[in-house]
């Protein structure tokens, strides 16, 4: 398996680029901004697109989806509880030359449980609600690969303690799904997660749940959290009630 990541944008998001040793189809992951450089890299690889998957869709994410899934004619595969937020990011950004979302709809969406044959590799979908509704990861098992979007970084955001304890919940059942994964790439940092990474994800999540830990206040992203660290790992919360 060939994996080619690209960080893009002003906050340098990790788009990545996914093939079968051997095969000249590919899938793109998260394809957040900078469509002509991702383009100029499909090409060079010598490369046809067979999906677009989407983690989840926030702008940093999807900024590039549209002149990407126009110049390559790939499907785009996206969460299904955002698909909705897909097409509003879509019409509030247009680009020339290209129509309304409606005019390239995304011919698929996941939601957890699929399994696809893309870029001669065998994806399982797994849902990751959290970091945002409708999060998912793509697990490519023959070669243990995991790609989580954000929902398995290094230093997490989230809303409020609804969200963490049901982000916690699908770290739980990702670990769960996902012991015989060894590499977890993820949105923004390019070191891949472990399993030990996960470990101590969750101790540090049960420690905020029970209040266990004490955190600092910061501003991330122009907004104002509290951060929690244990070892490499923070979360950080724009709501601590």
């Amino acid at each position: 398996m060939q994996v080619r990541g690209f960080a893009v944008g002003p906050i340098q998001e990790n788009s990545y680029l996914a093939w079968a040793e051997g095969s000249d189809r590919a899938v793109l992951v998260d394809p957040g901004e900078e469509a002509p450089r991702l383009l100029a890299e499909i090409e060079r690889e010598g490369l046809q697109l067979d999906a677009i998957l989407l983690t989840h869709t926030h702008f940093d994410h999807v900024g590039a989806v549209a002149p990407v899934a126009k110049a390559t004619g790939a499907p785009v595969y996206v969460p299904e509880l955002e698909r909705h937020v897909l097409a509003d990011i879509m019409s509030f950004v247009p680009y020339a030359g290209f129509g309304p979302f409606e005019s390239w709809e995304a011919e698929e969406t996941v939601a957890g449980g699929e399994h696809l044959t893309l870029g001669g590799l065998e994806i399982e979908v797994i849902g990751f609600p959290g970091h945002t509704p409708g999060s998912v990861a793509y697990v490519e098992r023959q070669h243990k690969v995991a790609f989580t979007g954000d929902s398995m970084l290094f230093r997490v955001l989230l809303s409020n303690r609804e969200k963490l304890a049901q982000w916690t919940e699908s770290v739980r059942n990702f670990a769960a799904k996902t012991k015989d994964i060894d590499t977890i790439v993820n949105g923004h940092q390019w070191e891949p997660f472990h399993q030990s990474d996960i470990a101590e994800e969750l101790a540090l999540s049960d420690a905020i749940m029970q209040r266990k830990i004490t955190g600092y206040s910061k501003v991330i992203l122009n907004s104002p959290r509290i951060i929690y660290t244990l070892g490499s790992k923070r979360i950080g919360l724009s709501d601590d009630k």
